[in-house]
Formats: C-alpha cells, structure tokens, sequence
C-alpha cells in the first residue's frame, strides 16, 4: 500500500469539503482513487446528508457516516491545523473565519 501526506484545510462550512470533495466521496460511481476507500452505506449516507432538508437532519447522517470511517480507518489522521490571524491592535472590524473566506469590507484601520 502506497502512503502519503495530504493536507486539507476545510474551505466551506459543511462537512462535505472534508468527506466527500477531499477525502471518502465517490467519483463516477466508484471509491476515489486517492484512498480506494469502498463504503456502499457511508457514499449512501454522503447522498441523503447533502439531500437533506434541515441542518439537523443532515447533521445526524453526516455523523453515521463518520462513525462508519471510524470503524474502518481508511486513513490515519496526525495533524490538524488552526489557521493563523496575526494583526496590531489598530486594525478593527476583523473576522476570521476558518474556512479562510475572510472579507475586509468592514475593517478598518485607527492609529
């Protein structure tokens, strides 16, 4: 089995930029190829949450499936970032956001 680094910092609010898009997701109705990683019921789970009407509901399946990853660990995580945010105390107005999608319409500098 071939090993890798990957580094993925999460660039929406919801879980399928790190389940589907980065890591588990099937393309084209097959495991990605990165991992090779083949879940009939966790791809179906992904479906049915990014389908889901409500956030809880969506939350609830997004949960089962990573249950389902954790049971099998395809992959073995070993770091997680925090994005840095470094600025004087003359800067205001400032939003970090950890998807990294800052805006600076409303900041604004006081010296």
């Amino acid at each position: 089995m071939p090993l890798f680094l990957l580094g993925w910092d999460l660039r929406t609010g919801s879980a399928d930029n790190f389940l589907v898009t980065a890591f588990f997701g099937y393309q084209g109705g097959h495991p990605a190829t990165q991992f090779g990683y083949k879940n009939d019921q966790m791809n179906s789970l992904f479906t049915q949450a990014l389908q889901a009407s409500t956030v809880d509901a969506a939350t609830a399946l997004w949960g089962q499936a990573q249950d389902l990853i954790a049971a099998d660990m395809p992959m073995v995580p070993i770091v997680n970032s925090t994005p840095p945010g470094a600025y004087t105390s003359k800067v205001h107005g400032f939003v970090g956001a950890a998807n990294e999608d800052e805006h600076f319409n409303s900041v604004w500098i006081q010296p």
